[in-house]
């Protein structure tokens, strides 16, 4: 995922929303583990996380919650045979952190924050759990991934999974922009698409997207370092249909 840290910075920046869980979160990201962050660094003030580190299989038996998120326990069912412990973040500890690890037995780690809600400002929010939801019990954390969403004010009602009803290029943000632009588009069965960047003169700047796509809301990212300040033409082609927005680079 370290490669792509970047991108998800920039995403979240840029007014995106985002979960994140599972194993080794932060080794993932910046490509190495047992870290203590502080407020200077740019993972700490995105991310809400100080560090992470592997624990022991007997000491993580779950995570206490507040403010109204379900209590997760350790499902052991899933819990494979040869499993040697959990890689656990903690997170930054005030107001928006909403879960503490629980040990069964007597552990440093024992009722350390463990996950965060952080909104950035002028941006996107970013709710991040130092552990896998995956090992904790179906019901709770089912629950736990509803409020999450209701959190961000993220829909997934059964609309929301339906086909869009035609082609569109649905948002470029921000639009003026400096350097990155979100784009996301929508397609309402799947199709072999294109989706260029040209100059006003309509001469080719980028390819962005070249290939078959399932139906549904698809968003990209178009980094223009390379690119000078102009006024460019974003260019979506699918089953001889053709949309057109333009955007504003300010460099």
């Amino acid at each position: 995922m370290n490669q792509h840290l970047g991108f998800i910075i920039s995403y979240i920046r840029y007014g995106g929303k985002m979960i994140i869980t599972g194993r080794d979160i932060v080794s993932n990201m910046l490509g190495r583990a047992d870290l203590d962050l502080d407020s200077t660094d740019l993972f700490y003030r995105i991310f809400g996380l100080r560090g992470g580190i592997k624990s022991m299989a007997s000491e993580f038996s779950g995570a206490a919650a507040t403010d109204g998120w379900p209590t997760l326990s350790l499902d052991r069912g899933k819990i494979p045979e040869n499993w040697t412990g959990i890689s656990y973040c903690w997170s930054v500890d005030g107001p928006n952190s909403f879960y503490r690890f629980q040990s069964s037995v007597q552990s440093e780690f024992h009722d350390r924050p463990c996950a965060v809600f952080n909104r950035i400002d002028n941006g996107g929010s970013v709710i991040v759990f130092g552990f896998p939801l995956y090992f904790m019990q179906d019901d709770s954390a089912h629950s736990c991934v509803q409020m999450a969403l209701k959190r961000l004010e993220m829909s997934v009602d059964y609309k929301a999974h339906q086909a869009p009803e035609g082609y569109n290029l649905e948002a470029v943000f921000p639009n003026p922009f400096n350097e990155l632009v979100q784009i996301r588009y929508s397609l309402p069965r799947e199709v072999v698409m294109k989706l260029e960047v040209r100059d006003i003169s309509s001469r080719l700047v980028a390819t962005l997207v070249d290939e078959r796509q399932l139906a549904g809301v698809h968003q990209t990212i178009w980094n223009s370092h390379c690119a000078p300040s102009g006024l460019y033409l974003l260019r979506m082609e699918a089953e001889g249909r053709m949309i057109t927005k333009k955007m504003t680079l300010i460099k």
